[in-house]
């Protein structure tokens, strides 16, 4: 009767750890939602790395209006934007994601330039 009193608390548990663990692992996955854990504020090395592509001024045509426009990235993630005729906007780069105002665009290196929302913009 001891063995089996022994062998019923083993097992007993090893599904209540079974059952934490995976209690505790759904409870992280909603924790870091839909895109993964959260980042830390200021940046990983690979993240900064990651964006130095973009740092730089580029010149090219907006493919939604036609106008042309000169975008400068700096290394801390602030862009300005400047169209002729206008008064600079400012925004932010971080990732691949440009934000202007209420214009969210996707930017991907290209060619020695980047392609704004399937734009090139040159150095």
């Amino acid at each position: 009767m001891k063995n089996k009193t022994i062998a019923f608390a083993v097992l007993t548990a090893s599904l209540l750890a079974s059952g934490a663990a995976s209690a505790v692992a759904d409870d992280l996955r909603l924790a870091q939602g839909w895109y993964g854990p959260p980042r830390d504020s200021r940046g990983s090395d690979r993240d900064r790395y990651r964006g130095n592509w973009a740092v730089g001024t580029f010149r090219g045509q907006n493919g939604a209006n036609g106008n042309e426009e000169t975008i400068t990235i700096r290394p801390d993630g602030t862009v300005e934007l400047r169209t002729r005729g206008e008064a600079p906007k400012y925004g932010t780069f971080a990732g691949e994601t440009l934000t202007v105002g209420s214009r969210i665009s996707k930017v991907e290196p290209a060619r020695g330039g980047i392609v704004i929302d399937g734009a090139y913009y040159r150095r």
